[in-house]
């Protein structure tokens, strides 16, 4: 297993949470649902990047727009907690996927992301 399978497979589980969080500090129904419908995709795309390195170039690009969005949400609500810690997993999870689909494209230079 490559490391953007395993950033693709673990970090559905952190958007898990923090849908779940929204939902139960503030109510956010919405938060939950987007949670859920994003972390499917993503475990969907982790496992189809064992096969193809295009799959795993879209899940990463999932969590960066993921860790965009968290950083807009500190942005604009001015507390750390939680968007502040969820933009730094976030970060790091896409840091992470970043650093397998070179280390994959290193091992096989023919298989290009397109």
């Amino acid at each position: 297993m490559n490391i953007v399978d395993l950033a693709c497979l673990i970090y559905p589980l952190v958007l898990l949470y923090a849908g779940w969080l929204g939902f139960s500090e503030h109510g956010s129904l919405a938060s939950l649902i987007t949670a859920i419908i994003v972390a499917v995709v993503l475990a969907v795309l982790g496992f189809l990047s064992r096969k193809s390195v295009p799959s795993g170039v879209a899940g990463t690009a999932v969590i960066f727009i993921m860790a965009v969005y968290f950083a807009y949400r500190l942005i604009v609500s001015n507390r750390f907690i939680p968007s502040g810690i969820f933009m730094i997993v976030s970060f790091f999870f896409l840091f992470a996927a970043l650093l397998g689909i070179f280390l994959k494209l290193m091992r096989n230079p023919g298989a290009g992301p397109v």
